[in-house]
């Protein structure tokens, strides 16, 4: 101990300084280590150091060299505070190599380390956020180009932005000098340069349009400006132009003077999202007001505290509810207003110019069909769209035949509804013409078929009426007897009665194809129609020794048509058939129909033994004045197709006859309640 007499010296030292043998026991514990670890002098002495302030790490002393080391070591002073302190350790050995003494020598690092420990955290978090944004990042250093900036806005005479877009070739040149410091992952990305050397400088992105945004990032910079947002057009590396977002933001303190770094969000994407939604917004304008059909825009924003007051929703009965209350319908054609209407809706309802109409309610539409309203009124509460063919009003009073449609959408926390109108006033005048002319084209031709069965038609009738002769002179002889046969007078009047009944009935047949009135629709079965039809050509069959055999493998399923006309259908392509097989004479003389169903449709082929259909003329045989007799008028299969397309069914002709000729094969679709209403 006398050696360290002058330890009292000690206490002068900011430094703690403590010195212990080489068991680790205290010697010498200055001032400056009693008010660091809280521990008096008299406290410490010989006490084993580590122990007392439960170092970490503890000091090996046996495993010490000669050399000084220094390390931080974290202690527990008095009070229980961490302290962390930077400690230098200089060992002292005797002459035969043993330890003797160890001088410690330490000061407190605790703020110090924390400090720094605190901005490797900060810089490790920014480098984990740098690279994990979704956003471009770029760390840049403009000091060079900065220098070369000082003398260029000296000679700007006060207009430095002003005097570097004047000039861009001086622009050009600041971007060689920014150097790209580094850059995250999606900078690689969108800027097309991943798999290739990555430029040094900011030049091969940046595009002329982009400029100015450069120049307010060099002048913010030089202003020590934290922040600057623009948005800016740059170039990918493969060429494509890249609409962005641009950030600058300074920290120098982070990243160093000079330097500042970039973020690029991507908006390409929704650039062109947003032009094709105006390029659709235009053209939508465009084709609301060219199209030939009545546009409105309905506003309906009032109908939903309206619907919640009255109840009304789609889980009631709207149509029960509506037919007890119409004056509610009534109340909602004053709640609803138009908010755009085309040139084609304002020309419909018989108005000048749209803002005649703009706010303004549409019950004057529904006076004639206020029941059409009352559906578009369902449809929207159903949030579906309804169609229908209805009658609306103009602002003249004037009726107009419109297809009416009407579909409920909800935008932007409102409610409307588009509506169309399509005059349809000079289509129902044309089609009536049409099947008033339709009916006067098939009388003719039904005339003329009767003019080509009328000998065979005369040779039928003739038949029961020469029976009727018979039988009544049969009849006559037996009651001229002196008995008189009762039995055998009877028979004969019943035959009589039969016979005039079936001269009745072939009569009645001919009247009626012969008739010219409109079309009268009913539902029959499809075989019956056959069965109905074979009066009119048997006689001529059998003059032509033409057999005839019908086929019904329908169903009882029934057709919604006019009778006479699709008889006639039936008469005209039998006939036709008779006609060829008797003109060519073929060894068999054979017309096959079979009635057939096929999904929703009933159908009726007739085959023929014949020659079939000339080659390259199946799909001209149904066109007027095409005809493939000699002296054919070319107008019976024509009326045919327009028959069975009036009647909403399908006609074909082909070469598929089982019987080696052609075969004529027509569809009508199964009768349903709308269909036959």
């Amino acid at each position: 101990m006398q050696r360290f007499a002058a330890a009292d010296l000690l206490d002068l030292s900011a430094e703690s300084i403590i010195i212990r043998d080489a068991e680790g026991g205290a010697l010498v514990w200055n001032a400056a280590s009693a008010a660091l670890y809280g521990w008096r002098r008299e406290e410490v002495l010989g006490a084993n150091v580590d122990a007392l302030l439960a170092s970490r790490p503890r000091l090996k002393l046996d495993q010490l060299s000669p050399e000084r080391r220094t390390i931080d070591v974290t202690r527990v002073a008095s009070d229980q505070r961490l302290v962390l302190v930077e400690a230098t350790y200089t060992p002292h050995f005797t002459p035969d190599g043993r330890l003797d003494y160890v001088v410690e020598t330490a000061r407190d690092v605790t703020e110090e380390r924390a400090s720094q420990q605190a901005l490797r955290s900060n810089e490790q978090r920014y480098r984990t956020l740098f690279q994990a944004v979704t956003a471009a990042c770029m760390e840049v250093d403009l000091s060079r180009a900065l220098e070369r900036l000082a003398p260029l806005l000296a000679a700007a005479q006060g207009e430095p932005r002003a005097h570097l877009l004047a000039n861009p070739a001086l622009v050009q040149d600041l971007l060689d000098h920014v150097r790209i410091v580094e850059m995250n992952d999606r900078s690689v990305d969108i800027l097309g340069a991943r798999g290739t050397p990555f430029p040094d400088t900011l030049r091969p992105f940046w595009t002329a349009e982009s400029n100015d945004v450069f120049v307010d990032m060099l002048l913010a910079r030089g202003r020590d400006e934290r922040r600057l947002i623009r948005e800016v057009q740059l170039r990918r590396l493969t060429g494509e132009r890249l609409f962005g977002v641009f950030t600058m933001c300074l920290d120098a303190g982070l990243i160093g003077e000079g330097r500042v770094m970039i973020g690029i969000v991507d908006t390409t994407d929704i650039r062109v999202a947003n032009a094709r939604v105006e390029e659709g917004r235009e053209k939508f304008k465009v084709l609301f007001e060219q199209m030939p059909v009545g546009l409105c825009v309905i506003n309906c924003d009032a109908l939903d505290s309206f619907y919640a007051e009255a109840g009304l929703d789609a889980q009631i009965d709207l149509e029960a509810y509506f037919a007890q209350r119409p004056e509610i319908a009534e109340a909602i054609q004053r709640m609803v207003y138009i908010e755009e209407a085309n040139a084609h809706a304002v020309k419909l309802l018989a108005l000048d110019d749209p803002a005649e109409i703009i706010g303004q309610s549409v019950d004057f539409s529904w006076t004639k069909r206020p029941d059409t309203f009352i559906r578009t009124i369902i449809a929207g509460i159903r949030r579906s769209s309804m169609e229908e063919q209805t009658q609306i009003v103009d602002r003249k009073g004037q009726v107009h035949d419109v297809i009416f449609t009407c579909v409920s959408i909800r935008q932007g926390g409102h409610r409307r509804s588009v509506i169309s109108m399509l005059d349809i006033g000079d289509r129902l005048s044309a089609q009536a013409a049409l099947d008033s002319l339709r009916a006067e084209f098939a009388h003719s031709a039904r005339i003329s078929l009767l003019g080509e069965l009328s000998a065979s038609i005369a040779h039928e009738i003739s038949q029961p009426l020469t029976a009727i002769a018979t039988s009544s002179q049969t009849g006559r002889q037996s009651l001229a007897k002196p008995e008189p046969d009762l039995e055998a007078a009877a028979t004969a009047l019943e035959r009589v009665s039969s016979y005039a009944l079936r001269a009745k009935e072939i009569i009645t047949r001919v009247r009626g194809m012969a008739s010219g009135r409109a079309p009268v629709l009913s539902e029959t079965r499809l075989a019956d129609l056959v069965t109905g039809a074979m009066p009119l050509v048997e006689a001529q069959a059998r003059a032509m020794r033409i057999e005839i055999s019908v086929s019904d493998r329908s169903s009882a399923r029934q057709i919604s048509v006019d009778r006479t006309q699709i008889e006639q259908v039936i008469v005209n392509i039998v006939v036709n058939a008779m006609q060829v097989i008797d003109s060519h004479a073929p060894a068999e003389r054979r017309v096959a129909i079979e009635i057939f169903d096929r999904g929703e449709m009933v159908g009726c082929a007739i085959s023929d033994s014949g020659p079939g259909l000339p080659a390259g003329r199946m799909e001209s045989v149904f066109q007027r004045f095409v005809s493939t007799k000699p002296d054919g008028m070319g107008l019976g299969l024509a009326l045919c197709r327009s028959i069975i397309d009036a009647h909403d069914g399908t006609i074909i002709a082909d070469n598929a006859s089982p019987l080696g000729g052609a075969r004529f094969a027509f569809e009508l679709p199964v009768a349903t309640e709308e269909r036959s209403l």
